[in-house]
This record gives structure tokens, sequence and C-alpha cells, in this order.
């Protein structure tokens, strides 16, 4: 699991890039899910 430290009130910005982020993590054999 990775963590990240956030500065405070930049929450919803971290969190909209990596939602929004390019991934092949679909197309990884084994992987199930994703939580953010």
């Amino acid at each position: 699991m990775n963590r990240f430290r956030v500065a405070k009130g930049s929450e919803q910005k971290f969190e909209t890039i990596w939602t929004s982020r390019k991934t092949h993590l679909d197309e990884v054999p084994g992987f199930k899910e994703f939580h953010l």
C-alpha cells in the first residue's frame, strides 16, 4: 500500500489528478481494483 502526504487544502486537487490520470492497470494480469 502506498501513502502520500497531501497538503491541507489540496485534497480535492490530489484526488482529481489521481482519478483522471491515464492508467493501464486493467491490463495488468492479476490486478483487481484501485481504491483512493
